[in-house]
Parts: structure tokens; C-alpha cells; sequence
């Protein structure tokens, strides 16, 4: 998949379509949500790794991957259309393939370094996909007693190989970080799928230690931090907004890349573009950050406007 020639089409009834347009060629269809209440609200491609990445207004973000059909491995593209009339080859197509769903989450399925009973406050209000150099992975809310590995203080390289991540922006007015090559990982299923992408494009990332060891050694060390942690997963799952449906079920949670604090209001606008990050809060106070090192570099209060388009 090329990002230039992939188009993302989302329909009315919330179907997906993913298209190549330079060949005028149908990829892949994924049909609507089964909860007719969630709808498609953003999507993006990450097209080194054949991905779909759904933002949804159930406050969840969905990974899926786009298989490849026999005929995107050497044959010609022509040859998969029913007709010859562009529009109409397109939607004919016979070959198109169904998006793999890879993994469903929210907030509630998002762990820190330490057990934070306050981090499920931070509902997902918008998201980007971001790709440039690596951002620090940091968490720069953890609070408490509890210690903690800092990240380097070094700057980031300025030859470090671009990477991909989820950007967050959420309803306390954080931005949370989550590097997709990880969310990968985490998944069984994935290594099956990593075999299908081109040679050397997948390489495994290396593995922090996992929260769930932090939480054991805290657990051995108070046995009280166990009952503490079972009343709160209990009380995530009470707390469930119709139509979220995280899955796998049963799928141990996502660790935070890094946080920061951006704004003191729900975050309602984020965009990617080159190495910056651009982010309107509901009060429509624009800023521009640094994504490598995550630091504001301009910050501007807006009229009243209808919308935005980012431009480089």
C-alpha cells in the first residue's frame, strides 16, 4: 500500500472503503460497525505495515490489517476490474479483500507505569496518527510514592529512523502517546500477519517490562495493592459508554508510551503534520508542539471558526 495512491472513503452507512487510485483498483471493504450508534469519526493508513486505523465515537480506536489479495503480489491491476470505466471498475471490483480486526481500545484498557486510579478520567477526545522521529517515552504525570524509570534526557537523534505512533488527545486536556509497532507486538496473531508484508519491513520492537510485573512486585511486597487493583478493573467495567467493544477479550492492556499535560480543557482537534503536532482545546486555544520532544513552540486563542485544514 502507498499512501499517494490510497484513498480511505468513508460511505454514510459507516462502510469503509479503502481504494488505490492510481489504478483505480477496490483494496479492501470493511463493512459498517455492528452497533449501529458507533460511528466512523477518522481514519488513517499506515501503509508499511498494511493498516486501518479507525478513530470511534464510541472513545475507541481500532487497528485492523488489510490483506493482501493474490493479485496485488505481480499481476496486472487492470485485470481485476469487471469493466472499464474508472468509477465503475472501482466499485466491481471482485478481489477486494475484508480488514483483519487486530485490536479495539479505549482508555479503559490503558495502563501507566504504576497503578493510577484516576488515568480512566482521561477519555480518548481525538487522535492522530503520527509518523517522524521517535517521541520520548515518558510519563510525565505519574504521581505518588511509587519509583519509576525516567526517560533519557538526551535529545533525539537526528538520523533516528522514523517510527509510528497513536497520538491522544483527551478529555482532561493530556496528550498520551502510544507507539503502534508495540500495540503490535502485544498481539499473538500479529506475528502470523507480520509474515504476509514485505521482506524486512517488520521488526519486532524490544520489550519494556511489562506494568503487570510492576504491579506483581508491589502486590508481593503489599498484598492489599491486589484487592486495590480488582475493585478498579471492576469499576472500569461499570463505567463502559454504550457500544465500546474492546477486543481481544481478555487481552492484556496497553502500557502508555508517554503523557504530557497540553491543555486545561478537553482537547477537540489533533493533527500530525511533518514534526509537529497542532491541538485545539474546546476554549479554541490552538498549539503547535515539537512532537520529539513534545514542547510548545506556539500557542494562539481562535474566533470562531467552522473548520480546519492543516497545510505544510
Amino acid at each position: 500500500l502507498r499512501t499517494a495512491d490510497t484513498t480511505v472513503l468513508v460511505s454514510e452507512d459507516m462502510a469503509i472503503r479503502v481504494i488505490d487510485g492510481a489504478a483505480a483498483r477496490l483494496i479492501s471493504t470493511l463493512p459498517p460497525p455492528p452497533n449501529s450508534k458507533v460511528q466512523v469519526l477518522k481514519a488513517f493508513m499506515c501503509p508499511m505495515w498494511q493498516l486501518l486505523i479507525l478513530w470511534l465515537s464510541s472513545q475507541e480506536i481500532a487497528i485492523f490489517f488489510i490483506p493482501q489479495s493474490p493479485l496485488q503480489k505481480g499481476q496486472d491491476p487492470s485485470t481485476v476490474l469487471e469493466d472499464s470505466g474508472g468509477a465503475g471498475a472501482v466499485r466491481k471490483g471482485k478481489n477486494s479483500t475484508t480488514p483483519l480486526l487486530v485490536r479495539r481500545f479505549s482508555i479503559l484498557e490503558i495502563r501507566g507505569e504504576v497503578l493510577d486510579k484516576d488515568l480512566s478520567k482521561e477519555v480518548f477526545h481525538s487522535v492522530a496518527l503520527h509518523h517522524g522521529r521517535p517521541l520520548r517515552a515518558v510519563d510525565t504525570l505519574v504521581h505518588g510514592g511509587f519509583v519509576v524509570n525516567q526517560a533519557s534526557t538526551e535529545e533525539t537523534p537526528e538520523d533516528s529512523a522514523p517510527d509510528w505512533f497513536l497520538i491522544v488527545g483527551t478529555k482532561l486536556g493530556t496528550l498520551q502517546a502510544f507507539r503502534v509497532a508495540n500495540i503490535l507486538a502485544d498481539m499473538p496473531i500479529w506475528e502470523r500477519l507480520a509474515s504476509h508484508l514485505a521482506r524486512g519491513v517488520w521488526r519486532s520492537p524490544k520489550k519494556p517490562d511489562s506494568t503487570e510485573k510492576s504491579v506483581a512486585f508491589y502486590a508481593n511486597v503489599d498484598p492489599r495493592l491486589v484487592e486495590i487493583e480488582q475493585e478498579h478493573l471492576e469499576a472500569l467495567e461499570a463505567s463502559r459508554v454504550p457500544g465500546q467493544r474492546p477486543f481481544p477479550r481478555g487481552a492484556k492492556p496497553l502500557r502508555l508510551y508517554g503523557r504530557w499535560q497540553g491543555h486545561s480543557y478537553p482537547i477537540e482537534v489533533m493533527e500530525s503534520v511533518s514534526d509537529r503536532l497542532l491541538t485545539i482545546d474546546a476554549k479554541r486555544i490552538l498549539k503547535i508542539w515539537l512532537a520529539t520532544d513534545m514542547r510548545c513552540i506556539f500557542s494562539f486563542r481562535l474566533g470562531e471558526y467552522t473548520c480546519h485544514v492543516p497545510f505544510l
